[in-house]
């Protein structure tokens, strides 16, 4: 094979014309592969301005190898670059660490792009010959003194976790607690720059797994690429190659929960899964100008407690248009009740202006019923809900409403916080133990209002 050195290559053409021929890696080439190669390239290259890039494929499929390779090519064409790579294994993320560097050094590198590697060599880290670095690190390991990424916007670096927990921990809420605390705490703060990418690639283990902490989280600050291993339309296999379709189907036979999880990063949780998000159809947000909306409601959850493990506040506002109904906003936080007044307040005003409206639903007791006085003084047009039965309860009254596909929602790429509003829905269990559940309460308490107790669809029956 013939290479012009002088061509400032791709990740993916480096990827896929040097990086694997030259070390004689077989690896499916797949569009995802490509689609992960230029996400990764842009956030690199300060072009996607995203903090957090999100890869879940199935096992097997070379999701390690790219990003070997990306280390590698970012240090090609900017060897000062400082790095991080991790996994939940040191040993793990040392073997990465030392196969870049002893590419780094090798005889076919070398004669391609010339000389990059320093004088500092150890098993979890090297230097570079313009004073690049590059660690390698465990999940639970120290990282006083080390860093990755450079004070600019763009190519200085980032900071790669790799399998960041054992598929054998996913049942353990203490291990992943353990995990999103150390990632939060200890590992991002090793980024010395806003503009270093921090790149998460993993299957998915549990709906509350890193990936999924990051999401909710971090919701306007992280991409993800998805790729399941059984393609949903036709429910043959993605990567033929290492994973054939009947062994596939077996292990979803055998496992669901498991096959779901790591084969088609899709987590579900046990005793979960009540409610269907296929059910509510998505709308592009430009579609909102045209719409001509009868009148809004907005229906709230309240928790008035804002230490870490209490409930979220949340408030969304439902815009009725023929015979369905459009969420439009949706704010979600922890807040005392001052603060929560003037949320309420900011949001009727923002939304009462092209069309009215015409109730806030808020629930008649606990947190609730602290506010509905400061409310009614404040001229909303408050209507307290009493609520008789549990929530689960509740939300297997509306099912069937749901079901209709009368409730629609923004594309999830548009808005940041439908991805968390997704979530938490899937999440819903009929054991009522789900970790979050205020955002499917205000969803309830609208549509049961707005649908449930209409003779005419969205009509509110005073």
């Amino acid at each position: 094979m013939i290479l012009d050195n002088e061509k400032p290559y791709t990740l993916w053409e480096f990827f896929d014309l040097v990086f694997c021929p030259m070390r004689n890696l077989e690896l499916p080439r797949k569009h995802v592969h490509k689609y992960i190669c230029d996400t990764l390239e842009a956030a690199f290259l300060g072009v996607l301005h995203k903090r957090f890039i999100i890869i879940n494929v199935p096992p097997r499929t070379g999701k390690t190898k790219i990003c070997e390779a990306f280390l590698l090519w970012g240090l090609t064409y900017f060897p000062e670059s400082q790095w991080m790579y991790a996994s939940y294994s040191a040993d793990l993320a040392t073997e990465s660490v030392r196969l870049i560097r002893d590419t780094l050094g090798s005889d076919w590198y070398t004669a391609i792009f010339g000389k990059k590697l320093g004088n500092i060599g150890q098993a979890d880290r090297f230097s570079t010959s313009s004073s690049g670095n590059v660690f390698g690190i465990g999940n639970e390991g120290t990282l006083t003194g080390r860093g990755a990424g450079l004070k600019r916007p763009a190519a200085g670096g980032a900071i790669i976790l790799d399998d960041p927990a054992k598929p054998s921990e996913a049942m353990s809420v203490v291990e992943r607690q353990k995990l999103c605390s150390w990632f939060e705490n200890t590992l991002m703060s090793r980024a010395n720059s806003p503009s270093t990418p921090i790149v998460i690639c993993a299957q998915r283990l549990a709906p509350d797994d890193l990936c999924g902490f990051v999401m909710e989280q971090y919701p306007d600050k992280y991409l993800t690429i998805k790729a399941p291993a059984l393609d949903a339309v036709t429910d043959e296999s993605m990567f033929p190659e290492t994973r054939d379709t009947e062994s596939l189907r077996d292990m979803r036979r055998v496992d669901p929960f498991a096959f779901a999880a790591q084969y088609q990063q899709e987590p579900i949780v046990m005793g979960g899964n009540l409610i269907k998000t296929e059910w509510f159809p998505r709308y592009d947000v430009s579609e909102l100008e045209s719409l001509t909306f009868r009148y809004k409601v907005i229906a709230a959850d309240t928790a008035l407690k804002t230490k870490t493990s209490s409930d979220y506040s949340v408030l969304g506002v439902f815009g009725i248009a023929g015979k369905s109904a459009y969420l439009i906003d949706v704010v979600r936080g922890k807040w005392q009740s001052p603060e929560l007044l003037k949320i309420f307040k900011h949001l009727w005003i923002r939304h009462n202006v092209t069309s009215p409206v015409r109730y806030v639903y808020i629930e008649d007791a606990s947190s609730g019923a602290t506010i509905l006085q400061d409310l009614r003084q404040s001229g909303l047009p408050v209507k307290p809900v009493q609520r008789v039965k549990d929530k689960v309860a509740r939300v297997m009254d509306v099912l069937p409403i749901w079901a209709t596909g009368r409730v629609l929602l923004p594309k999830e790429e548009q808005v940041p916080w439908v991805g968390p509003l997704l979530r938490e829905m899937e999440n819903f269990r009929a054991d009522g133990r789900a970790k979050h559940d205020d955002q499917v309460d205000m969803m309830e308490l609208a549509t049961s209002k707005t649908i449930a107790k209409s003779c005419t669809i969205f009509d509110v029956l005073d």
